[in-house]
């Protein structure tokens, strides 16, 4: 889902710059934006149940969206907030990450020299 989305931001964002077809208007890219703001509330109801860093992750990302989607038919600083709420979704992303790695410890992979078959 995420990777789909940004792909598909990437192709809107790139392709009219490269002179494939024409830069998208504000109300349809709000319309876009929103409807993946929808989308991403339903990983936030499986979010709920994992953890809280899942919970405010996925609540932060779907909010981010629904800012982005605002953002063009509002004052600047709503913009600002937008990206600060993008940047504390990066930072709840990766603290879910952290978690997760320090929760399971990847035994597996480290290098045993005694087992090794070299």
């Amino acid at each position: 889902g995420g990777g789909l989305f940004w792909t598909s931001m990437l192709a809107l964002e790139v392709l009219p710059g490269s002179g494939f077809g024409t830069a998208t208007a504000a109300i349809p890219l709000s319309g876009y934006l929103t409807l993946w703001g929808f989308f991403g509330l339903i990983p936030l109801q499986a979010g709920i149940q994992v953890s809280k860093a899942c919970r405010n992750y996925y609540g932060l990302g779907a909010l981010f969206l629904f800012l982005l989607a605002a953002a063009p038919f509002a004052p600047t600083m709503l913009q600002y907030l937008a990206y600060g709420v993008g940047l504390l979704t990066g930072f709840f992303g990766l603290w879910a990450g952290i978690q997760y790695l320090a929760s399971n410890p990847a035994t597996e992979l480290s290098l045993d020299r005694k087992r090794a078959k070299t």
